[in-house]
């Protein structure tokens, strides 16, 4: 996680420890938006587990491809 907070802090200009707490709240946030699994995997990925990481993206991978119109019609780019 902490070259997340790097990141954050480098493109936003707030200090590293603001980063990891807009980082945190973030990571909440999901966490009460998303299942349990979906929300563990991705609190795996970015404490840097590399296992979990994999199996995130693996199954963001799958949830994309059942989506009407796949993710661009999560944005507008889908079918008319």
């Amino acid at each position: 996680m902490q070259e997340l907070i790097d990141t954050v802090s480098a493109k936003t200009g707030i200090s590293k420890d603001q980063a990891k707490q807009a980082i945190e709240a973030t990571l909440h946030f999901l966490e009460g938006k998303l299942p349990k699994p979906i929300a563990g995997q991705v609190r795996g990925a970015l404490t840097g587990n590399a296992e979990v990481v994999g199996q995130v993206l693996d199954k963001a991978a799958d949830l994309a491809k059942g989506l009407p119109g796949g993710l661009g019609g999560m944005f507008g780019g889908g079918k008319d």
